[in-house]
């Protein structure tokens, strides 16, 4: 990393960074093209590094790159925003970013499924619960959705999720093991 003062080496800030994000983008090797797919994703911390779990179709160009190039790289990042000033060069963008390279595998065992699963949907959640303190800078509000959730429809933090099996069994359900990760701040 070139600016190794703004280098993010604290396991527990990258982790709470990682959990702060609502979209990894995974970049796969497509015969020489690169191909760059953004993803809701879950995150479980380990002692060396972490795993990142997604789900999506048993088919099409992801499915079929997960099985041909396991070898990927990801990229997350928030906090975005930007200070202006009285000539161009005056202006700063600040954020935080994550990225890196792991090995993708398509998860087969039940029991790592429904984990997996639990994990995207535990981040899901979190995000929406978060506070959107940081979106205070912005001049309007984030786009409202074209179907906002009701209120009540949001489960807490915490739930036990139930997966219904015939919808389980029709998704893919992969992991993507980091092997390398980089972590920047500008303030």
């Amino acid at each position: 990393m070139r600016r190794k003062d703004r280098e993010i080496t604290d396991k527990q800030k990258i982790d709470e960074i990682i959990r702060g994000c609502h979209c990894c983008r995974l970049g796969f090797c497509d015969q020489g093209e690169v191909y760059i797919v953004p993803l809701n994703f879950g995150f479980v911390a380990t002692e060396t590094g972490g795993t990142f779990y997604f789900h999506g179709a048993k088919g099409g160009r992801k499915y079929r790159l997960l099985q041909e190039h396991p070898t990927v790289a990801f990229q997350l990042d928030r906090e975005y925003w930007l200070t202006g000033g009285q000539a161009a060069c005056d202006y700063a963008c600040h954020f935080q970013s994550v990225m890196g390279t792991g090995v993708a595998s398509i998860i087969t065992e039940p029991e790592e499924r429904l984990a997996a699963l639990k994990a995207l949907m535990d981040q899901a959640v979190a995000h929406h619960h978060a506070s959107p303190a940081h979106l205070t800078h912005l001049e309007r509000p984030p786009r409202e959705p074209k179907s906002p959730a009701k209120p009540d429809s949001i489960h807490p933090m915490g739930t036990e999720w139930s997966f219904q099996p015939e919808m389980v069994a029709a998704t893919c359900v992969f992991k993507v093991e980091i092997r390398t990760l980089s972590c920047k701040e500008h303030e």
